[in-house]
Formats: structure tokens, C-alpha cells, sequence
């Protein structure tokens, strides 16, 4: 079942920070295996282990003239067994890093090498980046309005199969969809007009054909396996829609308040689809049921600063949160790390308290008894 049983209360403690980057973080993906996080912000594009929580040392150097990452992607091919991730920059270079761990005399030691990099056509800031595993497609798009579509071979090495303008698009996101023969389409998510383009093939949607959703676009979340979309709107919130069949609907809507003005936030599915996760501009993360659209809980990164950045991730079998602020800053920024609990949870550890605290007047009674006895000669 999609929804959390009736008797359970879903909550989320913080375990966590992921400490090192200074200024504003923009982008978070994790690893599919859990293992390994990824952030990228103002000062570069960071890789964290998420058994220590420490970053990782051996990473390559981000050269000045890619500017800012903007947005990041763990991404694997169908017939490998080791992840890539893939990051943006705000000149519109596209490069990927790929682990290659380093042995010394006390084992291995987890590192990054940096494998390819390339500059996108007619350049600007990257604002999305997919990948689809059943055909091995790259695809990004940036603030121009350009889309890129390649494909991704066994030895990691990129082949553009298209490249494209959407003429008065600002592209915010960029998703793959629902199959379509023999592929998945590829949408594109314009921030200002509201549009969602669909690429079958090497055939774009016109202005007349794409999908209008009426409403401004900063973020996507997609899950193929329910067959839903989530898109936040900077002026209203969160909106979900059914993604499969010819009907797309919009299903629900989930307000978010604006308490200083309207700017561009993250949406994430978090719990196998069953919960929505999105950021705010006032230090708060919200926690929705998609189901029922209660809030399950509200998280707070800060007391007043902007957290646009969130995403989400089972690690070892447990629903959490990433969340990390996103204002003009020039200081130290944490990641802010929350692990799902249930109230189950809690029943679970009160019954052990109680069952250890009655264990212990057992003890003491029986100690009492035989001290009488002993010294009494009862």
C-alpha cells in the first residue's frame, strides 16, 4: 500500500550534518546504494560518506571558470555495477567524476577522478540534468533554452544524439517520462510559461502541444513506479499530478507559505512515493503524505534562512531527508541529515524501558530476600 498505516506517526529525527561547504549549496543527490551523498554549491561540488559522515579528500579540483554547481546526478548504466555522478555549472559545463578508489597499506581509500567534461551549446547556468538506465540516455538542459540528449556508452564516453532550442523557454527542470515505444520521452519543464515540452524521438512539441500545467515551474520530482510528478510552484506550492496514461491530472495541491517573498524551491519524493518533501524561505522543510496531504512533520534547517535544497534517499532500508540552505552567505553551511521514525518505533523502545526497569525491582526484591534470609535464618 502507497499510504503509512493509520496507527503509526511518521516523524523525523535529525542524525546528522554533513560538515564543509561555505556559501550557498543548490544541489543534493545520494548514491542508489547509500553509501556516498553529493552537493554542489557556491564554492564547488563536494562527495561525502555517508557511513562516516566526513567528505571525501580525493576529489578533483572544480577550475574557477566553471563557476557555481547548480545541479548534480548519481547516474548508472543498465549493465554496470559502479555509479557516476554528474554535475552542472552555472557556464554551462557538464563533467562527470567516477570512483576510483586508492589502495594503501591499511586498504582501500575511497577517491574521485574526474573522467570527461564538456561545455553545452550556446552555454548558460545548467538548471537539470536526467538520465534514463533502460537506454543509457543523458539528458540536460540549461537557462537558454537549449536541451541535450546523449548517450552514454560502456566505457562512459558521451555521444550527442540531439541538441535543441525551445524558442521563449527558460527550462527549470528536465525529467524523463512515461514509455513511448521502444523509449522513455523526455519532458521539459519551462519556468516561466508553464509549459512541459515532450521529446519522442527527435520530434519536440510545439507551444500548442505541450503540456500546460498554468502555473510558474522551479522544481520537478518524478516517480516512474507510481506514475506521479510533483512540481512546486514558487507563488502557490506543491502540485501532484498522475504522469501515466493519456489523462495527465492534476491529483493534489499542497500550499506552502511565503513569509518574506516568492523564490525557487526543491520538491522531493521521499518513502518509496508515499511522502513529499519540499523546502521554503523560511528555514522550514515540510513533510506532506501524498496520500492524505497531512503534514507528517516540519523540520527546521534554520530559523529564518532560505532552504531551497532538499532531496531524498533510503539509506540502509530507512526513508531520510537531505536539506541544506541555499541564501547569499559567505560562511560555513551545513547539510542537515533526518532519519525517519515511527511511532511503532517508540512503543518498541518505551516496552524494552519498561520490560529493563521491571527486570530491575525483580533483582533488588530478590537480593532483599536473600540477604534476610541469610542473615536472619529465615
Amino acid at each position: 500500500m502507497d499510504n503509512h498505516p493509520a496507527d503509526k506517526k511518521i516523524d523525523y529525527r535529525l542524525q546528522g550534518k554533513l560538515v564543509g561547504h561555505a556559501g550557498a549549496i543548490f544541489a543534493l543527490s545520494v548514491r542508489e546504494d547509500g553509501k556516498f551523498a553529493a552537493s554542489g554549491g557556491t564554492d564547488g561540488t563536494k562527495v561525502w560518506d555517508l557511513t562516516t559522515f566526513h567528505s571525501i579528500a580525493e576529489v578533483p579540483a572544480a577550475p574557477d571558470i566553471r563557476g557555481a554547481t547548480t545541479c548534480l546526478k548519481w547516474i548508472k548504466r543498465d549493465d554496470d555495477v559502479s555509479e557516476a555522478m554528474v554535475y552542472g555549472s552555472q557556464t554551462g559545463y557538464l563533467v562527470c567524476w567516477q570512483q576510483d578508489d586508492m589502495r594503501t597499506k591499511d586498504g582501500k581509500t575511497a577517491r574521485f577522478k574526474e573522467i570527461w567534461c564538456r561545455q553545452l551549446n550556446d552555454p548558460s547556468e545548467i538548471t537539470g540534468i536526467a538520465f534514463d538506465e533502460s537506454t543509457n540516455r543523458l539528458a540536460v538542459c540549461h537557462l537558454g533554452g537549449v536541451f541535450q540528449i546523449y548517450s552514454l556508452s560502456a566505457k562512459m564516453v558521451l555521444k550527442e544524439v540531439l541538441s535543441k532550442k525551445i524558442a521563449k523557454c527558460t527550462p527549470a527542470a528536465i525529467a524523463f517520462g512515461e514509455i513511448h515505444g521502444n523509449e522513455r520521452e523526455l519532458l521539459i519543464f519551462g519556468v516561466h510559461c508553464g509549459l512541459v515540452y515532450t521529446v519522442r524521438g527527435l520530434e519536440v512539441s510545439t507551444a500548442a502541444e505541450a503540456w500546460n500545467l498554468g502555473c510558474k515551474i522551479s522544481a520537478v520530482a518524478v516517480d516512474h513506479s507510481k506514475g506521479i510528478m510533483c512540481i512546486d510552484d514558487p507563488s502557490t506550492g506543491v502540485h501532484l499530478y498522475r504522469l501515466n496514461g493519456a489523462e495527465r491530472e492534476l491529483l493534489n495541491s499542497f500550499p506552502v507559505c511565503v513569509k518574506k517573498r516568492r523564490r525557487v524551491r526543491q520538491v522531493a519524493l521521499a518513502d518509496a512515493g508515499r511522502v513529499i518533501v519540499s523546502s521554503s524561505d523560511h528555514g522550514t522543510v515540510y513533510v506532506r503524505s501524498r496520500r492524505a496531504g497531512n503534514l507528517l512533520a516540519k523540520l527546521q534547517v534554520d530559523t529564518d534562512e532560505f532552504v531551497q535544497t532538499v532531496t531524498a534517499s533510503d539509506i540502509a532500508g530507512i526513508p531520510t531527508i537531505f536539506a541544506a540552505k541555499s541564501c547569499d552567505m559567505s560562511g560555513s553551511n551545513d547539510i542537515f541529515v533526518y532519519l525517519q521514525t515511527t511511532k511503532t518505533t517508540h512503543r518498541f523502545v518505551e516496552k524494552i524501558g519498561a520490560m529493563c526497569t521491571s527486570l530491575v525491582w525483580y533483582i533488588v526484591v530478590f537480593a532483599a530476600m536473600a540477604f534476610v534470609y541469610d542473615n536472619w535464618g529465615i
